[in-house]
């Protein structure tokens, strides 16, 4: 299980690069998507399982560290995210 710290320190990564989102159930936060740019908060992530689906234009992963190099995180914030979630499955 991802600890709240962790959890705080990705979604902070996520915010400062899609904008503020919008925290929803079961570790769900919703961002506007950068791919198909919709006007309403339709990317959801999850934090806790890595699920990443844009409902508009369907955009989807189950890796946060790819989806990360998609939308152009530095590679000291992929690293931060990858450490995270390595630390959790081991």
């Amino acid at each position: 299980m991802i600890r709240s710290t962790d959890k705080q320190i990705v979604i902070d990564i996520f915010n400062s690069a899609l904008g503020v989102g919008t925290p929803l159930n079961n570790g769900d936060v919703a961002y506007h998507c950068p791919f198909c740019h919709h006007h309403k908060k339709k990317l959801i992530i999850n934090i806790i399982t890595q699920g990443i689906h844009c409902f508009v234009c369907n955009a989807r992963g189950r890796n946060l560290k790819s989806f990360s190099k998609r939308i152009g995180l530095s590679r000291n914030e992929i690293d931060k995210i990858s450490n995270i979630y390595i630390i959790i499955c081991i």
